[in-house]
């Protein structure tokens, strides 16, 4: 009987919500008496609504007219102007807000969340206790041999499953400065939460090291130490909303990178805690719309101050976020235009190995800002969207070409082909003289950099030295034949290094290329711009030329001399049995890259 009241008082309850009129619902964020909300700014948008709302650490409304309101907590307001004034000699706060009592705002959709079950500070005289569940945390100060250290013990059920001690012998702890305890659910997977533990080293700048405690799958507690972070150290946010925090850390690679450190600016950096280990989580695509947030903050500074649009830190950390975010394209553009080409702060790298440490004297390359962004970008896995070619040529008749006019045109996207197993690629001369920066892309891989080491322009051949590991390299056959069966691989104008790749069959028609140079031949494939720079294969997989940027192949004879006067040995190839189409068009995927300039 009392169960079947309580259903119909609820259902009397729902019935009269449903009654209520709209406009009476949206009361329930109006505030009383001399309350008010300090409305910041409105934004259409949630996004940059929320990017605002982080870069004030406030909140979002909604409005009945649908836009978003940035507010500040209500505060008593019984003199407007007076109180305006003092909010804004105490805060960053835009000239224009307001207050409001709230009547035209429906609902919160978005407030920082506060993950932190439990926390504490300890240091050299003070011993602190958290407790969050099951889970207990005692840190303080303890005596060894008559020198002050620190400790952390750590109890489940009251049972001590783990104890820590830390000391400054090594110099990564400072016992002049705090520490702190934080007990985090950042590994859902794990019955209880996990124990996240904070010191400094000291420094202007630098550093806060961060430990972190967990219970395994076996049942045990381990420890790990996470990336040591200039200045502070991690928060904690649950930005997928999948019930555990990332945490989340200023990009150090941008510090000082590419202006002082005051005027640094950083993209973030996600990481996620899992059953004992850290991973980096930046680049996945989850997180656009956290990374679209902080763009919108990073312009928001700029709208404050212009002249951030100038700055080269300023404008590094706002390309990174925009790359993040899926717009590194649209960033890039704006970049090259309003960059500091005058700007003082030394970019450079070393054009060879290091020597302990340092780059040897005269060794320095000196970089424009620019070409020293996308190296950092790349190298850090940023992605970057490679250009078109600025000029599409025709594709090659399967028929014997016409003689070919000096073509001078700019070239910003072709192929390569690996020619070693440290990673050396083959490609055209027009192409890498063209990039400042060689963007390199494997399929289903991130890009990375390469370095022009070598070139002949004539030939229109150069060789580019990465870092990457191949599977497959060319290996070249010196003598072609007329009329021989031939395959020829490349990356049309797709920009994307996928199936789109172009790989047809085709035969020896000439032995000689156009106006009878024996340094090139002619094929009957019919090839589009962008194949430049990819391989002309036999039946076997041997390499046996090389397309130019004009789409012509280069012997492999020519190759083999041009490799050989740079002090590099080129694999030989053999005359092994046939391959199929299909283990052709492989192993032609395999050994090939697109290369191609940033935008």
């Amino acid at each position: 009987m009392r169960y079947r009241l309580c259903l119909a008082v609820l259902g009397w309850f729902l019935v009269q919500a449903l009654l209520v009129p709209a406009s009476l619902l949206a009361q329930t964020l109006a505030q009383k008496g001399d309350l008010r909300w300090i409305v910041l700014a409105s934004r259409l948008y949630l996004n940059e609504a929320i990017g605002l709302a982080r870069y004030y650490n406030g909140k979002v409304l909604q409005a009945n007219n649908g836009w978003y309101a940035i507010v500040k907590d209500p505060i008593s307001v019984r003199d407007q102007n007076a109180t305006r004034q003092a909010l804004l000699k105490q805060n960053d706060y835009p000239s224009d807000f307001l207050f409001s009592r709230g009547d035209g705002y429906q609902r919160i959709v978005w407030q920082k969340d506060n993950p932190i079950l439990a926390e504490g500070v300890f240091n050299k005289t003070k011993t602190v206790n958290v407790q969050s569940g099951a889970v207990r945390v005692t840190a303080g100060p303890q005596k060894k041999k008559n020198k002050t250290s620190l400790f952390v013990q750590i109890a489940q059920q009251g049972k001590n499953v783990l104890r820590i001690d830390l000391n400054d012998e090594d110099d990564e702890l400072d016992l002049n400065f705090d520490a702190e305890i934080k007990i985090v659910q950042l590994d859902k997977s794990s019955p209880v939460p996990q124990v996240v533990i904070t010191t400094y080293t000291g420094g202007a700048h630098c550093c806060t090291q961060t430990l972190i405690a967990g219970l395994q799958a076996n049942g045990t507690w381990s420890r790990l130490e996470a990336p040591m972070l200039d200045g502070s150290g991690f928060s904690f946010s649950d930005l997928d909303g999948d019930g555990e925090s990332e945490l989340i850390a200023v990009d150090q690679s941008f510090l000082y990178a590419f202006a002082s450190y005051a005027e640094s600016y950083s993209p973030s950096q996600i990481w996620k805690y899992r059953e004992g280990q850290i991973k980096n989580l930046s680049s996945e695509s989850r997180f656009q719309d956290y990374y679209l947030q902080q763009v919108f903050m990073f312009e928001y500074s700029a709208q404050k101050e212009p002249d951030l649009w100038h700055n080269n830190g300023f404008l590094a950390g706002w390309v990174g976020a925009k790359a993040r975010a899926g717009q590194g394209d649209e960033a890039w553009a704006r970049m090259v235009k309003t960059y500091d080409t005058e700007s003082d702060w030394i970019l450079s790298e070393c054009k060879v190995a290091l020597q302990n440490g340092l780059c040897p004297k005269g060794q320095d390359l000196k970089l424009d800002f620019p070409t020293a962004l996308t190296k950092h970008l790349l190298e850090n896995d940023y992605q970057l969207v490679l250009n078109k070619p600025a000029v599409s040529l025709p594709p090659t008749p399967a028929v014997a070409a016409p003689p070919l006019k000096e073509d001078r045109s700019p070239v910003n996207a072709g192929t390569g082909l690996f020619i070693s197993a440290d990673g050396l690629i083959l490609t055209n001369a027009r192409l890498a003289s063209t990039c400042p920066v060689l963007v390199v892309t494997r399929a289903g891989q991130p890009s990375f950099v390469g370095s022009l080491i070598a070139e002949d322009k004539e030939l229109d051949l150069a060789v580019i030295k990465t870092s990457a590991k191949p599977v497959s390299w060319g290996e070249l056959r010196l003598n072609v034949r007329q009329s021989e069966a031939v395959y020829a691989f490349g990356y049309p104008l797709s920009g994307i290094v996928d199936s789109r790749s172009n790989f047809s069959s085709a035969s020896v028609i000439a032995l000689n290329g156009a106006q009878g140079d024996a340094k090139f031949f002619q094929i009957s494939a019919a090839l589009r711009a962008g194949q430049g720079g990819g391989p002309v294969m036999d039946q076997a997989g041997n390499v046996v030329g090389l397309m130019s940027a004009a789409l012509q192949p280069i012997s492999a004879r020519e190759i083999s001399r041009f490799l050989e006067a740079q002090g590099l040995v080129p694999a030989k190839g053999s005359a092994s049995a046939p391959m199929s189409a299909d283990d052709l068009y492989r192993k032609s995927k395999e050994m090939s890259v697109m290369i191609g300039c940033p935008r």
